[in-house]
């Protein structure tokens, strides 16, 4: 009976010492997981983290701050496709999309003028429009011509316009700092350009 329990006490030991130099390895051969937090900034935007792409520890704290540069306006910061506040701090519990945009501040008074034909080669029309609601989405009030009264609403899309005006023009175009320009369509068959400046 002796000689059994000390044949049992050696297999127990071996045991011991081949299982927990194993599950030593185990523990060290596991990684630290890591997560990716790609950052897309659009024009008009100023902050960190800059757009790329970043790998972060598991549960690792990011602090991130945005703002919209002059003439910009109305920013956007979304955490996985879900607004969030402008700046702040993301747990890196998973992957992330961070994206951030800005839209043109077209509010204020726009001179300019619009003009016949495909080049704006015929008669040119001056405008004087000014832009209310701030934002996507907003109204137009102003003078078109010999102070002929205007009004109309326009849509913002990143730095692409459209806009219409009660007197029937349909405008779409870009917009940039200070400037705007486009085509437009009156009736069928009649088209023209037309360009504004703060």
């Amino acid at each position: 009976m002796k000689k059994q329990f000390l044949y049992f006490s050696a297999f127990i030991f071996i045991c011991i010492l081949i299982v927990q130099p194993a599950c030593k390895i185990v523990e060290e051969a596991q990684p630290a997981t890591k997560y990716i937090l790609t950052v897309i900034q659009g024009e008009g935007v100023s902050g960190v983290p800059a757009a790329g792409t970043y790998n972060y520890d598991e549960n690792q704290t990011v602090t991130y701050s945005y703002t919209a540069t002059a003439g910009y306006e109305a920013l956007d910061v979304a955490l996985d496709g879900i607004t969030i506040a402008n700046s702040g701090f993301i747990s890196m519990d998973s992957n992330h999309t961070l994206d951030v945009t800005a839209v043109f501040d077209l509010t204020g008074e726009w001179d300019g003028y619009h003009a016949e034909g495909p080049n704006g080669e015929g008669i040119h029309y001056s405008l004087h429009l000014t832009f209310s609601g701030g934002g996507a989405t907003g109204t137009i009030t102003g003078t078109e011509g010999k102070s002929w009264p205007v009004t109309g609403t326009y849509t913002l899309n990143g730095s692409a316009i459209e806009f219409e005006l009660d007197s029937g023009y349909k405008c779409t175009g870009t917009v940039e700092p200070g400037k705007m320009s486009g085509t437009y369509t009156l009736f069928p068959g009649e088209t023209g350009i037309w360009i504004l400046e703060r």
